[in-house]
């Protein structure tokens, strides 16, 4: 972890030409992005001790404010923890709610292998990750495999 003194020091380096206000600026969001990443900065206890950050808890059944039945559309996925929606549920967004993407399909009940993503999307992603393929095995088709040297 790092204390909010190494958080100054980096961000004063960085900026040694800019105006106090402007480092002070980049300081608070810079704490606040650790914050959000539960990377929170902490300061240093008497005799050089850190304090330990309180552990997350993991959100269970009782925190899904959706059913996963309905949460997966066609064309988008919303969290069932913050009703959050978009066309796919990214590990990034999950890891803000402290859980994997393997914890976050088995509090929802979905089976190990469903994507977390729109159906569309999910075909279009098959069909595009398909054509790239086999647009490698024609590439090396046409060279001899003479990239691989």
């Amino acid at each position: 972890m790092i204390t909010d003194t190494e958080l100054l020091h980096l961000v004063m380096s960085r900026n040694a030409d800019k105006d106090p206000d402007f480092v002070i600026a980049e300081f608070t969001a810079y704490k606040k992005k650790l914050a959000m990443l539960q990377l929170s900065p902490v300061d240093t206890v008497a005799e050089g001790v850190q304090a330990e950050a309180a552990p997350i808890k993991k959100p269970t059944k009782r925190n899904l404010k959706c059913d996963p039945a309905t949460a997966i559309d066609h064309m988008s996925i919303r969290c069932c923890l913050c009703e959050k929606e978009g066309r796919r549920l990214s590990s990034v967004h999950l890891a803000s709610h402290g859980i994997t993407p393997e914890e976050y399909r088995k509090l929802c009940g979905y089976a190990p292998e469903q994507p977390l993503m729109g159906t569309v999307v999910y075909e279009r992603s098959l069909r595009a990750m398909h054509n790239a393929q086999e647009a490698r095995k024609r590439k090396k088709a046409m060279t001899g495999g003479m990239e691989d040297l």
